[in-house]
């Protein structure tokens, strides 16, 4: 099968915001794009770091 990878990217301004992201759980509270067409998904990701990630009701579709 097709392996998939997914890489979290953003714009320098929301990176300044954000007040940097040097961890996959400093990324869990950001908003968040998902697409709905590919089969991994921001929860596979954070699963697959590690991380707990509570859903904060800000990441549009």
């Amino acid at each position: 099968m097709l392996e998939e990878t997914l890489t979290p990217v953003c714009s320098p301004a929301y990176l300044a915001e954000a007040g940097g992201l040097v961890s996959a759980e400093s990324l869990a509270g950001c908003i968040l794009l998902h697409e709905d067409r590919i089969c991994a998904n921001w929860e596979h990701w954070f699963a697959l770091a590690g991380v707990d990630r509570v859903r904060n009701g800000r990441s549009p579709a």
